[in-house]
């Protein structure tokens, strides 16, 4: 009861709505924040403190839109797993669109539209974007579930051998950022569950490479960290960072994830120093995850 109590008090709708930080209009929808000039002070100052810590270690801003043509999700393997998620855009005609629901296959495209040497990986592209998911509206709650997704995101291309280096980057980027919130972080390795295997991309060789060396980070920094079987995106395995908030209930936050289906999918790859295409990497990695859920948790 007491807790309850204290959870009430701490309620992010009600101290938005006392601190003037955003609002929800009946007439935009469910689901859709609307931030006051106070609240996008506070989502500006955030975004800038996540683009400072990563300006320094060669990350570059990009820009991409906010629909697509669906094919972009069949071809990267987004389409069936998100199909009941996607806001299709309705049109005069061919070929259908939707509103993006995840930034990923868009960098991609970036970095597919020109010849690579390994000489220029890792190349790091950053983008603070909007993404929209069709939540069902019994799902919605204040900032913590909504339709639209303020992500600060970040796609690392590179080399096998250059995972553990770009890890750590990131890694070192989370611990700033939340340290600095009080914020103290226990990492859970989300991995597939071998039993339920149609739920992800790619094949087991890869998938057992990609956990064996998220876990060789994570037992190398010799910290307490927790096991999640079937936590993993449906497209490789990923370090999440758990933290709590004023009560001290358990949120995932930050993440660091591999994947190594979606450049199978789009064909990137480097030319090695034989000459050669080689296949690459692709590492996901959002400090706050989403700007709405970090201001709630």
């Amino acid at each position: 009861v007491k807790m309850m109590e204290e959870a009430e008090k701490r309620d992010h709708r009600k101290l938005g709505k006392e601190l003037g930080l955003f609002v929800f209009s009946d007439l935009v929808g469910p689901g859709l924040p609307l931030w006051t000039p106070k609240g996008t002070v506070m989502r500006e100052l955030l975004n800038d403190f996540v683009w400072q810590l990563r300006k320094p270690y060669g990350y570059q801003r990009v820009t991409i839109p906010h629909i697509t043509k669906k094919d972009l999700y069949e071809t990267s393997g987004h389409g069936a797993k998100y199909a009941d998620a996607l806001f299709e855009i309705k049109r005069r005609g061919p070929p259908l669109y939707a509103m993006k629901p995840m930034n990923c296959p868009h960098p991609a495209q970036i970095y597919a539209s020109e010849g690579r040497s390994y000489r220029e990986l890792p190349v790091r592209f950053a983008e603070t974007t909007m993404v929209y998911r069709d939540e069902q509206s019994g799902e919605l709650s204040g900032l913590s579930r909504v339709l639209s997704i303020t992500q600060d995101d970040a796609h690392v291309f590179c080399r096998v051998s250059q995972v553990r280096q770009e890890a750590e980057i990131i890694w070192n980027i989370i611990n700033t950022f939340y340290e600095t919130f009080g914020f103290k972080l226990t990492p859970r390795l989300s991995r597939r569950d071998p039993a339920k295997a149609e739920k992800y991309l790619g094949s087991v060789e890869d998938w057992d490479k990609s956990e064996a060396a998220l876990r060789e980070i994570l037992n190398e920094k010799g910290i307490e960290w927790i096991d999640g079987p079937g936590e993993a995106a449906f497209y490789g395995p990923k370090i999440d960072f758990m933290g709590t908030d004023a009560i001290g209930r358990r949120h995932q936050v930050a993440t660091i994830q591999l994947d190594f289906n979606q450049p199978k999918n789009f064909g990137l790859t480097c030319i090695n120093e034989q000459g050669e295409k080689e296949g690459i990497l692709m590492v996901h990695c959002a400090i706050m995850g989403s700007i709405e859920r970090f201001l709630s948790v």
